[in-house]
């Protein structure tokens, strides 16, 4: 899928309803993630997020950082630590996490895409479930070359 329909990202700076506005950096975040970071972060931390529990991830400090260090148990440091600060997306992905649940990452990016990208309903569901799709792809094949390699 292209992404350029994901170019708005940088745009996005209309007013929007309540929660959505007070949860804006951590779409943000997953937003940019899937655009220009590692698509295999982003699953990793799927996975291990779904690991946790709520009351550890909710701990300001401690669990964006357990839930990087599980990233790079999984991934290994440079991946897991690429273009990405832990108060920058480790601490959105717990966020995102806790507040949407087990399907954080296609539910926040489908928010995201409506609320901040402007997409209509049918068009921000389809782009969250393809962008999720193309992670998920990237991971697996990550996955199957690191075993091939060991």
């Amino acid at each position: 899928m292209n992404t350029d329909n994901l170019e708005s990202i940088e745009a996005a700076t209309q007013q929007v309803p309540g929660i959505y506005e007070l949860a804006r950096a951590p779409l943000t975040t997953l937003a940019e993630e899937f655009r220009s970071g590692d698509l295999v972060r982003i699953v990793s931390a799927w996975r291990k997020a779904e690991r946790m529990a709520p009351e550890d991830l909710a701990d300001s400090y401690e669990g964006p950082y357990t839930l990087r260090l599980r990233v790079i148990d999984d991934l290994g440091s440079e991946r897991a630590e690429a273009g990405c600060r832990e108060h920058d997306c480790y601490d959105a992905f717990a966020a995102l996490r806790l507040a949407y649940g087990k399907d954080w990452p296609v539910e926040a990016m489908r928010d995201f895409a409506r609320f901040f990208a402007c997409f209509d309903d049918a068009k921000a569901e389809s782009t969250a479930q393809q962008l999720w799709y193309n992670a998920r792809c990237h991971y697996d094949r990550f996955q199957s070359t690191e075993k091939a390699a060991a």
